[in-house]
């Protein structure tokens, strides 16, 4: 039904691009790797798969949750984009974990 309706789809698509735009220059700010993308994650890399697992963990504690990626890329987290609001969450979370 989601997909049907294009109004919904076409929200839902905007919200993601500012989040992921968001996430990405907030990311260059803090000078996080990451991959760019034009799907509804950006993948990011924080060195080892110990610290990806402990970024993800203590993101976990906060109620956040992320993908340890390292079986595939080392150090790597999966975040899936949400609303900018959530993504400014991950953000301020990040920013006390790192």
């Amino acid at each position: 039904e989601a997909i049907c309706d294009r109004e919904y789809t076409a929200r839902y698509v905007a919200a993601v691009g500012r989040s992921r735009a968001l996430l990405e220059r907030e990311f260059q700010r803090r000078g996080i790797s990451y991959v760019p993308t034009r799907a509804n994650f950006v993948l990011a890399r924080f060195g080892s798969r110990s610290r990806a697992a402990a970024v993800r963990d203590a993101l976990r504690a906060r109620g956040i949750l992320a993908r340890d990626r390292s079986s595939d890329i080392p150090g790597a987290v999966r975040f899936t984009l949400g609303t900018p609001s959530q993504t400014r969450r991950l953000l301020q979370a990040l920013d006390e974990i790192l």
